[in-house]
């Protein structure tokens, strides 16, 4: 459906800036991981144009799905200096406006990449599961949960995107 939509060279509006993190984020639940880097090589501003452009949530929810598509994609390197950055560029705002929950996200995502071995162990999945305080269904971010599932897929060895849907459903 995003398709038509997504294929031009250059994004220039919100909304199509909107529909290529969506795209992105579709892409990272099918595990088409090429599509998710060739699509997000198109977002080649700063995340300070971006944040003009779009905001800051957005970028917030565009470093995430970077980070993520690094380690889907095990570039390791890219991974730990995408975190390194994403900690000194967004931990102070994060924290300004009281949004834990992204902050205990990175630091689990940074434990799973420090750690992958722990990933399966009742310890971190206990750790996961009580890390976080949900909004109601209705008022939930998809893309939330989209982060919320991937990892969850990753300690339950499952598919992402039934992950997701067993989120949404479940709810």
């Amino acid at each position: 459906t995003l398709t038509p939509y997504i294929t031009k060279t250059n994004f220039t509006t919100e909304d199509e800036y909107n529909l290529a993190l969506t795209a992105i984020m579709i892409f990272l639940q099918q595990q088409n991981t090429q599509k998710a880097q060739q699509l997000f090589t198109k977002l080649n501003h700063t995340d300070k144009w971006f944040e003009n452009k779009t905001g800051i949530e957005w970028v917030i929810k565009k470093n995430l799905m970077e980070i993520i598509l690094f380690m889907e994609l095990g570039h390791i390197a890219l991974v730990e200096s995408s975190l390194k950055r994403f900690r000194k560029n967004y931990f102070p705002y994060l924290k300004s406006i009281q949004q834990a929950r992204v902050i205990t996200y990175v630091q689990l995502i940074s434990e799973y990449y420090k750690s992958p071995e722990s990933l399966h162990t009742n310890f971190f999945l206990n750790k996961v599961e009580n890390s976080f305080e949900w909004s109601n269904r209705k008022e939930e971010d998809i893309f939330v949960m989209c982060f919320y599932a991937w990892l969850k897929s990753k300690m339950h060895k499952t598919n992402v995107y039934r992950t997701t849907l067993e989120l949404v459903n479940n709810w």
